[in-house]
C-alpha cells in the first residue's frame, strides 16, 4: 500500500477506527500490536510491540496472547473496514469450549478474523520454535471450531465483512462500497 494500512480514511474515520467501532460495544478489553506504538497511541488503547519481530501475523498473535487482559481474545487485522459487530458478537457465541473459532470463506480461513484463547500459546510458540510461521501451522494442536460460510454468510449479504486492504485498488474498492453502503 506504501503507507500503513490502519491510518487509511474511509468516510470520517481511518480503517483502524472502523475495527475499534465494530469491537467496542462487546465490552471486551481493545489492545493494538504495532511496531510503531507512538503512532497508535492516538486511538486510546494501550499498544504493545510485537514481542518478537519479523514473524509476521503469527508473531503479532502470540504478543495477543501474552498480553491478554482475558481469556479469550479477537485476533483483528486492521484493515477490515466493514466488520459487523453482530457477527463478532456470533463469533464469540461460537468459542464454547474450543480453543479458537476461525470463519472459512471461499479462499480460506480468515486468521486474522477469529478468536483465540491464551491456551492457544502454546501452540503458537511451538509452530515459531519450529519457524512454521504461517498462521495455519499450530491449528493440529488445538481444539478448534471452523465456522463454515453457511454458518455466518447471514451476517454478510454484501459480501464485504472480509474485506481488507492490501492494494491500492482494494482501498478504491472499498471507498466506492463505503459510498454505495452510505444513506
Amino acid at each position: 500500500m506504501g503507507c500503513d494500512k490502519a491510518f487509511l480514511q474511509l468516510g470520517a474515520s481511518t480503517v483502524l477506527e472502523k475495527v475499534i467501532t465494530a469491537v467496542t460495544p462487546l465490552a471486551m478489553e481493545i489492545m493494538l500490536i504495532a511496531d510503531n506504538t507512538a503512532d497508535f497511541a492516538r486511538f486510546g488503547q494501550p499498544v504493545f510491540p510485537d514481542l518478537d519481530t519479523g514473524l509476521g501475523p503469527i508473531g503479532g498473535l502470540r504478543t495477543a496472547l501474552v498480553h491478554a487482559p482475558s481469556e479469550a481474545l479477537l485476533l483483528l487485522a486492521c484493515d477490515l473496514p466493514f466488520l459487523k459487530t453482530e457477527f463478532l458478537y456470533f463469533l464469540v457465541d461460537k468459542l464454547q469450549t474450543h480453543q479458537a473459532v476461525v470463519p472459512r470463506n471461499s479462499k480460506g480461513l480468515e486468521h486474522l478474523c477469529a478468536l483465540y484463547t491464551r491456551s492457544c500459546l502454546t501452540a503458537v510458540e511451538s509452530s515459531i520454535a519450529r519457524r512454521e510461521l504461517h498462521m495455519a501451522s499450530f491449528h493440529q494442536d488445538l481444539d478448534m471450531r471452523i465456522l463454515e460460510p453457511a454458518e455466518w454468510e447471514v451476517f454478510d449479504p454484501g459480501q464485504t465483512l472480509f474485506t481488507n486492504l492490501n492494494a491500492p485498488a482494494d482501498y478504491q474498492r472499498a471507498q466506492i462500497l463505503l459510498g454505495e453502503e452510505s444513506p
